[in-house]
């Protein structure tokens, strides 16, 4: 699924869009995790896309005399700016502006979203990573209070928003904390250490357009590169510079770490 970086990196992507006029807007195939809205087209034809915000792995269109649009990528879902139609596509909006592609949502496994955002109850978030309200006094104090392990507890939107697998096993390797231990047990100078790591992360995420691994791809069908510095995710049984990487199951999903240097 694509997390913080890679939604980021779409987001910066779509950019050359804002202030565009949409001449129309087409729903191929409306199912989704809930039914694309019927009315996109009538909403949304002739008005401008006036900005576009993301909120935690969310998009958010606004658009000049309509509803806010949410977008969420889901587990396969992308947004690709190109001419023609594909296989999987759910809906397009086209632009007065000819010299920017079309905008594709593109969605095999059927799990992303294009919804009015007032339909739409927004689960309850946590503070982002590199925000001001994301700091160490923080995460001390929320995981103080958590007796699960800290690699599900980091996977919490609800105590940081925007982590997924992929960052929360990365950080976890560069603050030297196993994921296995209990998260009430991390130490404040442990905190201090993993929230170093977490901003670090994704700062150097969303540098590089975030990580390819499976389906996500740029709107303009590049690769993100952040997988190129992947010090344990999805290295199993490689060598580190203490250690191998093994890879064990925590709440149903492969958490990837270093036994040598987590503890």
């Amino acid at each position: 699924m694509p997390e913080l970086p890679e939604v980021e990196s779409v987001r910066q992507a779509l950019l050359p869009y804002i202030h565009q006029t949409i001449s129309h807007v087409t729903i191929h195939d409306p199912w989704l995790r809930e039914t694309i809205p019927s009315d996109l087209p009538e909403k949304l034809t002739g008005k401008k896309l006036l900005n576009i915000q993301r909120i935690s792995k969310y998009l958010i269109w606004q658009i000049e005399e309509a509803p806010a649009l949410l977008l969420h990528l889901g587990m396969s879902g992308r947004i690709e700016g190109r001419y023609k139609e594909e296989k999987h596509d759910k809906a397009s909006w086209h632009f007065l502006n000819t010299s920017l592609p079309p905008l594709y949502f593109n969605d095999a496994r059927r799990f992303g979203l294009i919804l009015w955002s007032h339909l739409y109850k927004m689960p309850h978030l946590g503070p982002e990573p590199l925000t001001e309200t994301f700091t160490p006094e923080y995460l001390s104090q929320i995981l103080s209070k958590k007796m699960t392990a800290i690699k599900i507890a980091l996977l919490d939107q609800a105590i940081i928003a925007g982590l997924g697998n992929i960052y929360v096993c990365e950080a976890l390797y560069h603050s030297g904390i196993s994921p296995l231990r209990l998260a009430n047990t991390i130490t404040t100078q442990e905190c201090i250490k993993l929230h170093k790591a977490i901003n670090q992360v994704i700062e150097r995420a969303i540098m590089l357009s975030g990580s390819t691994w499976r389906d996500y791809r740029k709107p303009d069908g590049e690769s993100g590169l952040f997988q190129n510095e992947f010090m344990v995710y999805d290295r199993e049984g490689e060598l580190t510079e203490h250690g191998v990487v093994v890879r064990i199951k925590q709440a149903g999903r492969s958490t990837y770490y270093c036994p040598y240097h987590q503890t």
